[in-house]
């Protein structure tokens, strides 16, 4: 190597070492590109017959470079469950914040509205949800992440029935048992998305889930209006 090719070498490393947040920030772009692909992947052929080899071909990589950023395929599985879980949320949770605090019904609509968000209901996805779904209870790391996010959803869920019964003077209601039929409404509904043959649109689909909430909440019908 001669003394040009000596310090270029040497200012390019002195450039990556300076930048650290560029290089993380490229790491976790890469990350995200597996990601990305292994739902294509899944979306398109199921857990069992997804490959390292299809999830490379889909992100544009080389195998071998997939063990630079996962563990194998089990944890890159894992990390696009856990991916899912964390972007639901976060929708959801969003959704929530920009109601006021006040309005328990308005906020109680917003938590389920955010199932049908275009960015989560797609049929891309909610396949891969399924399919993580059907494996849960052969795979510890995947019942792990489930069970981590459902006790969030789940709880959070409970909490707004809980504030329209008392809102609405519900007597006999009971705040779990609601929410748990509001849970189950709403996942079927995202397979009627998935295997339903009427075609129904995200706005359609949204339109039964409200019409769930009146059937509970009757006194509370004007709030949850389409």
């Amino acid at each position: 190597m001669n003394r040009m090719q000596s310090e270029l070498s040497t200012a390019t490393i002195g450039r990556r070492r300076a930048n650290p947040e560029a290089l993380a920030a490229k790491r976790q772009a890469r990350r995200r590109q597996l990601i990305d692909a292994t739902i294509d992947c899944i979306s398109r052929k199921g857990i069992v017959d997804t490959t390292v080899p299809d999830i490379a071909r889909s992100a544009d990589m080389a195998v071998g470079s997939i063990t630079q950023y996962f563990d194998g395929k089990d944890a890159l599985f894992t990390a696009t469950l856990a991916h899912m879980s964390t972007e639901f949320e976060a929708a959801w949770r969003a959704d929530i914040a920009a109601v006021p605090e006040n309005d328990a019904a308005a906020r109680l609509r917003a938590f389920l509205i955010s199932y049908f968000r275009p960015d989560l209901c797609q049929r891309r996805k909610v396949s891969v949800w399924f399919a993580f779904w059907s494996e849960v209870r052969a795979r510890p790391k995947y019942r792990a992440v489930c069970a981590a996010a459902d006790a969030v959803h789940d709880v959070t869920l409970r909490d707004l029935c809980a504030a329209v019964i008392a809102e609405g003077g519900y007597a006999g209601l009971d705040a779990t048992r609601c929410a748990k039929t509001l849970a189950a409404l709403s996942q079927g509904l995202w397979l009627e998305l998935l295997t339903g043959t009427d075609g129904l649109s995200r706005e359609e689909l949204a339109t039964h889930v409200l019409l769930g909430l009146t059937s509970l909440f009757p006194r509370h019908a004007a709030h949850f209006a389409a």
